[in-house]
């Protein structure tokens, strides 16, 4: 059970989450935002429990029809090309948390494995989850060389630069709150 200060931890950073998907660059398919910064840095803050917990309710939310995603929330979600991300964002935080409190040593090095790692999982649900998506629901199957120059490369640097920030953010915050 979650004690009162583990539940502020996650409240408040689940709000920064749901911030995090408005600060976005509108791109053909899928926009770049600041999401996976976040949940790299909700992973670097929290136990990897607390982290899927709180991306878990994040997902939850939207689908709920808060306007929490880049592009709004509801059930049609579910539809969109983005979706596989979201679903992917919660076993990745996981990874990354219990990867990230694990592995000795802070250093950035350090942090950008734990966050590669937790990209791996993200591109595992997320290709999977298009593909499929294309191929059985809309009818305009895409071949995987398309599905990885455009949902793929086109975000590598982006996410990388994420969990950078994540990295400085979560060695720069206070860490009395997130013990």
């Amino acid at each position: 059970m979650l004690k009162t200060q583990k539940l502020a931890r996650c409240g408040l950073l689940l709000a920064l989450l749901c911030l995090s998907s408005q600060l976005k660059i509108p791109l053909p398919g899928v926009p770049i935002s600041l999401q996976w910064t976040m949940v790299v840095l909700i992973a670097f803050l929290l136990s990897w429990k607390e982290a899927m917990l709180t991306v878990s309710l994040y997902v939850v939310l939207g689908l709920m029809g808060l306007p929490v995603f880049t592009g709004g929330g509801g059930l049609g979600y579910l539809l969109s090309p983005t979706f596989g991300y979201l679903l992917g964002f919660i076993p990745a935080s996981g990874l990354c948390s219990l990867l990230y409190h694990r592995l000795p040593r802070h250093t950035l090095l350090r942090d950008l494995f734990c966050g590669l790692c937790g990209m791996v999982v993200l591109y595992g649900l997320a290709l999977p989850y298009l593909a499929c998506l294309f191929s059985w629901v809309l009818q305009a199957p895409r071949s995987l060389s398309t599905l990885l120059s455009v949902y793929f490369l086109t975000f590598v640097p982006s996410d990388l630069a994420g969990i950078a920030l994540a990295s400085i953010l979560a060695h720069r915050l206070p860490t009395s709150f997130f013990q």
